[in-house]
């Protein structure tokens, strides 16, 4: 790796407020929201512009790249085919850019990365390009794939053929 990473975030149930001091506790710069559907009736204050207003009153920057990043995109298709796609490629690469110049946490709700297209479709593409995903959960910790695979296979080390 070249020492560049990007940090993951899910605002899950938090509060906006405590939410941002997650981020800025870990040094973010630039929140890069990666939800295909930026909206939500059980937490509106995670809305697009609202999230977009507050960040920036908290001194980071906001960058919206659902369009591209997304992992539910409008038809359905399978995560491996959006990370064929030129569009997600793009993305990604504007994503390993823009990690080169700041700190970026890429958001979107989900609190838990093992389920999230954020580690499953995200992480592996930036890895080849050399950037590391790190993931910051809900208390604060920062754990790295290696770490969130353990822990979603109950310690189990997963063996993968063919590399």
């Amino acid at each position: 790796m070249s020492g560049r990473s990007v940090l993951s975030a899910g605002h899950s149930n938090h509060e906006q407020a405590e939410f941002l001091a997650l981020l800025r506790r870990h040094s973010v710069t630039l929140v890069a929201d990666v939800r295909s559907a930026p909206y939500s009736h059980h937490a509106p204050q995670f809305n697009r512009e609202m999230l977009a207003a507050a960040v920036e009153r908290a001194g980071m920057e906001y960058v919206y790249l659902g369009r591209e990043l997304g992992g539910k995109p409008e038809p359905p298709v399978p995560l491996e085919r959006i990370a064929k796609s030129p569009e997600f490629i793009r993305g990604v690469e504007r994503l390993a850019g823009l990690a080169a110049e700041r700190q970026v946490a890429i958001i979107c709700g989900e609190e838990n990365p093992a389920r999230c297209h954020r580690r499953l479709l995200i992480a592996p593409v930036l890895g080849r390009l050399g950037v590391e995903m790190r993931h910051v959960r809900a208390d604060g910790r920062v754990q790295s794939d290696d770490e969130v695979e353990r822990e979603a296979s109950g310690g189990q080390t997963s063996l993968e053929f063919g590399e």
